[in-house]
């Protein structure tokens, strides 16, 4: 019999390498970046992940991770609280009369690595981040 444990169950915490650092607990540390499949996105390019994404972004969290897969997703509203998207998916316009990306005010919001495949087709260099401001 095999017997799987949850990792808040392991005790301790975290330590991260080099001087200096803090132990912090392994939830924490997980927390740091919020992934898309974290809340149900499933990156097959069939399924609409539009519910799971926008979840995802309003989660609370200041950073929004693609894991490699084609994301089909509707208009995803960013709230202030997001200043990252990264990773390495693409992202797919569900449906050509939405914008993939909204939100009131977009300063200090930085995209990383993202293939986005809207109205124009264009991809995001993780080596030149582009800032979307304003």
């Amino acid at each position: 019999m095999t017997k799987t444990r949850d990792l808040a169950d392991l005790g301790g915490g975290f330590i991260q390498a080099g001087s200096g650092a803090v132990q912090r607990t392994v939830e924490s540390k997980l927390q740091d970046t919020v992934s898309v499949k974290d809340f149900g996105a499933v990156g097959d390019g069939v399924a609409d992940d539009t519910v799971a994404i926008q979840a995802a972004f309003n989660s609370g969290a200041s950073h929004i991770y693609y894991p490699t897969g084609v994301y089909l997703q509707q208009s995803i509203a960013i709230p202030t609280s997001v200043n990252k998207v990264y990773g390495s998916g693409t992202v797919k316009q569900y449906s050509t009369d939405t914008n993939i990306f909204t939100g009131v005010n977009l300063t200090g919001l930085s995209i990383y690595g993202l293939k986005i495949l809207g109205r124009t087709t264009t991809t995001l260099s993780q080596a030149a981040p582009i800032s979307v401001n304003g």
